[in-house]
């Protein structure tokens, strides 16, 4: 059983219990966002570089 109700909104925006947060197709870890570093490079919050179609994946 959970410690929050389904209407509680923390755990509404971060997804409830079903949430499958995107991953890093490199190393696995839970990616939160990604930063252009330059004109194609594109940097995973885990620190792998990741190419403009993974990070177009990470987003869906």
């Amino acid at each position: 059983m959970s410690d929050h109700e389904p209407e509680d909104e923390d755990y509404a925006r971060w997804g409830g219990e079903n949430w499958n947060p995107p991953r890093c197709p490199h190393c696995e870890s839970v990616v939160v966002g990604v930063t252009a570093t330059g004109p194609f490079t594109i940097q995973a919050s885990c620190g792998c570089y990741v190419t403009q179609q993974e990070a177009r994946e990470l987003r869906k």
